[in-house]
């Protein structure tokens, strides 16, 4: 082969290798923020069965869904708490606070919903304890344990950073339309009762944790149980 050939081939080789070291990542990037559909399910059965973090993450790998080391977030209505794992046994866990009207897939109800869920977008406010509102801080602080007097008829805020969420399943699509946060929160002296208008409630130092461990496309999995 002439050496004039050889050249051309390997420059033809390098701009295709360039070219795929540029879209891989994006590739990547768009499935992380947009997971493909998945159908667990959010029957009794189901929801109880993933209760059990292991069960959970064990299920994920063997689906596909993530890959073996991959973080996922667990919420459990039941114990009021929230579950950080790569493994599928707990390496953090943090208080939280649910709805007070309990769990719904249905729109408009109130409730924390349930089902496979994922972090669509990160909002974080420019200091501690600032009130987020339209997806922006508004440059006016809450105590973490303070009556909002902010906004009429709100007594509770949304501080600090939130973790925007957006349901994989079928029986869950609506939860992007719902607006339902993992938050920041000035009812801290409620963590660990049922006391949310739907979104799940974290300490104010719970969600400058959360924010930096986990990322857009992880996945949250919540069950009543």
């Amino acid at each position: 082969m002439e050496r004039e050939n050889i050249r051309k081939i390997l420059r033809e080789q390098s701009t295709w290798q360039n070219f795929l070291n540029v879209l891989w990542p994006k590739i990547y990037d768009i499935t992380r923020d947009n997971p493909l559909d998945f159908e667990l399910g959010c029957n009794k059965d189901v929801l109880k069965k993933y209760s059990n973090l292991q069960s959970l993450y064990d299920e994920l790998v063997e689906k596909d869904i993530i890959s073996q080391g991959d973080t996922i977030v667990q919420i459990r209505g039941k114990q009021q708490k929230l579950y950080i794992t790569n493994d599928g046994t707990p390496q953090k866990e943090f208080l939280v606070s649910t709805a007070a009207n309990g769990f719904s897939n249905t729109k408009d109800s109130g409730k924390t919903p349930l089902g496979l869920c994922f972090i669509t977008k990160e909002i974080n406010a420019d200091e501690k304890y600032e009130v987020i509102i339209g997806g922006k801080g508004v440059n006016k602080t809450v105590g973490p344990k303070e009556k909002s007097t902010y906004r009429k008829g709100h007594c509770a805020e949304v501080l600090t950073a939130s973790l925007v969420l957006e349901g994989t399943e079928e029986c869950n699509k609506n939860v992007k339309g719902r607006y339902v946060y993992i938050h920041g929160t000035n009812r801290e002296q409620y963590l660990g009762q049922k006391k949310s208008g739907g979104c799940i409630r974290v300490s104010n130092d719970a969600i400058l944790e959360l924010t930096n461990i986990l990322g857009r496309g992880t996945y949250v999995y919540i069950t009543n149980y």
